[in-house]
C-alpha cells in the first residue's frame, strides 16, 4: 500500500489558510476522482482520539481531508 502525501496547514492569515485548503482538496479530488470530505480538528479544543478516528479508514475509503 503506497503512502499517501501529508500536508499540515497551519496559520493565522486565513486567506492562505483557505487557499491552502482548496489546493489540498483539488489535490484529493484529482487523485480519487471525487471531492473529498474535509474535517477540520482544532488542536486546543480536540482529543487526541478524535483525531486518531478521523484518520482511521472508513468503511467505504472514502477520499477525506483531516
Amino acid at each position: 500500500m503506497a503512502s499517501l502525501p501529508l500536508t499540515l496547514i497551519v496559520g493565522s492569515e486565513q486567506v492562505l489558510v483557505d487557499r491552502a485548503l482548496a489546493d489540498a482538496r483539488a489535490a484529493a479530488r484529482e487523485r480519487f476522482g471525487e471531492a473529498p470530505t474535509v474535517l477540520t480538528l482544532s488542536v486546543a479544543e480536540s482529543a487526541p482520539e478524535a483525531l486518531a478516528e478521523a484518520l482511521s479508514p472508513t468503511l467505504f475509503g472514502e477520499a477525506t481531508l483531516v
